[in-house]
């Protein structure tokens, strides 16, 4: 178990890496305004790729995890359902803003456009990498983790090249990229399969229904995460927002360890439900002394770091990152108690969480930014994300009979586990 998180701990490790250098390149070729105007569209299309999957992520990680159906019917039926559901959602969209029935808030909707023909190709992505992640194979989880973001830094260096307007060509490149992805994971799993793929009418209905239990909290869930930069892009200017977007590119590194964990956790908790408590209390206490340690120290760098990094002009940033890192903290709990809610059968649970963190954004979001501007937007993230933490908190503590304390108080073997520099878990 510590070798595989610890796999996929420095895969993800690279893939940011990877992706942050890439983004760095973006946002200094862009520049404020337009890296606001690509950030909200981007918002936009993930928000649509998130509510077209109707949470089959969930249910193939789950059902994958604890063999409850074949790799024939949930490798077929995922890539049908999102590719259809995707294709749909991108029709609607262009529809919407195309004949001005919902009006564009930020810059021309050429990028977003583009950006639309992305979200058959990610559903099939997601769709297929949980069905790899359910059946525990994270060496090609990690393979195809990484393959997204090594094939579009050099998308993006060509884009630059060749294209007149880099906003569009880098469209462009993220297009042509989520494209090969796409084909390249659904060929590898079909490959895989030992009888003739199906669409799987069964496993459709059974998907459907453990993901319809948690698809709310989970677009509630992205819609609590990002409202902040929704809010911003709608009340304030796009440089303002493509600042914001670099606070919240920065805090996103420090989520990568509970990230690996949780890809470990769900489908050991779904197959191994009996010791899922001490396991997901250990992951939870290890994963809060290691995030509040390079949050502080994340903290300590952010000026100079934002100012070598992107440049002179994205130095706005550094308050609301203070901010986004407490709530990053809280991120990081949510994210590790959720996969063991979810492990265990439960994930309708979770919208008492996510609803309560949205309520909380969607009271003091608006009147929070119209008084401190970004810095009204982080503090909001803050105090939603706290929220919901908070309730997960106790959800968890209900279902494991575990006090809250063994959730949240480091023990003395976790905080030299951390000191030593090994941050994972597992023992």
């Amino acid at each position: 178990m510590k070798k595989v998180v610890s796999e996929v701990f420095a895969t993800k490790m690279v893939d940011f890496a990877l992706r942050f250098g890439t983004g760095v390149l973006i946002t200094r070729a862009l520049g404020p305004t337009d890296k606001g105007v690509f950030t909200f569209a981007s918002l936009v299309v993930n928000l649509a790729v998130l509510f077209g999957n109707f949470s089959f992520m969930d249910a193939n990680i789950y059902f994958m995890g604890s063999r409850q159906y074949s790799l024939e019917q949930a490798t077929t039926t995922s890539i049908f359902a999102g590719f259809v559901s995707g294709l749909a959602y991108a029709v609607i969209l262009f529809v919407l803003v195309f004949l001005r029935l919902v009006k564009w808030p930020v810059g021309n909707a050429a990028a977003f456009f583009l950006l639309l023909t992305t979200i058959p190709f990610n559903l099939v992505l997601n769709n297929c990498g949980s069905v790899i992640q359910g059946l525990s194979r994270f060496r090609a989880y990690n393979v195809f983790t990484v393959l997204r973001s090594v094939i579009f830094i050099p998308a993006v260096l060509l884009a630059l090249v060749l294209s007149k307007n880099r906003l569009i060509g880098i469209c462009m490149a993220l297009v042509a990229t989520n494209l090969i992805n796409a084909i390249g994971i659904s060929w590898y799993l079909m490959t895989r399969c030992e009888q003739r793929p199906r669409i799987s009418g069964a496993y459709l209905k059974a998907a459907l229904g453990y993901g319809v239990r948690s698809h709310l909290r989970l677009v509630l869930s992205q819609f609590s995460i990002q409202f902040d930069q929704f809010m911003l892009g709608i009340l304030m200017t796009a440089s303002d927002l493509g600042c914001y977007s670099v606070a919240a590119s920065l805090r996103e590194g420090l989520l990568l360890l509970p990230e690996s964990i949780s890809v470990v956790l769900f489908p050991r908790v779904a197959g191994d439900q009996a010791s899922a408590a001490g396991t997901a209390a250990r992951a939870s206490r290890i994963t809060l002394v290691a995030i509040l340690v390079a949050a502080a120290g994340l903290a300590l760098v952010a000026h100079p770091l934002i100012r070598l990094v992107y440049g002179r002009a994205f130095l706005p940033a550094v308050r609301p990152l203070y901010f986004l890192l407490i709530a990053s903290v809280f991120r990081s709990l949510s994210r590790i108690l959720l996969n063991y809610i979810y492990g265990m059968g439960r994930p309708q649970l979770s919208i008492w969480s996510t609803g309560g963190a949205t309520c909380v954004g969607l009271i003091l979001v608006y009147p929070m930014i119209k008084m401190y501007g970004m810095v009204g937007a982080a503090i909001t993230s803050a105090l939603a994300t706290g929220t919901g933490a908070f309730i997960d908190l106790m959800i968890a503590r209900r279902l494991s009979s575990l006090p809250v304390s063994k959730f949240i108080v480091p023990e003395s073997s976790d905080v030299q586990t951390v000191t030593r520099g090994n941050l994972l878990p597992w023992k």
